[in-house]
């Protein structure tokens, strides 16, 4: 196992934008899940 090599091929930034009135929480797969939105 020590001898194992990681080589990242590419690494996902996720950018999200949000206004002050909603929320809505980061998903892993990068898609918005409105079941879980608040309004502030």
């Amino acid at each position: 196992m020590a001898d194992i090599v990681y080589l990242p091929l590419h690494h996902q930034v996720i950018v999200w934008s949000m206004s002050d009135k909603i929320g809505i929480p980061i998903a892993a797969n990068d898609s918005p899940n409105f079941k879980y939105a608040k309004m502030k």
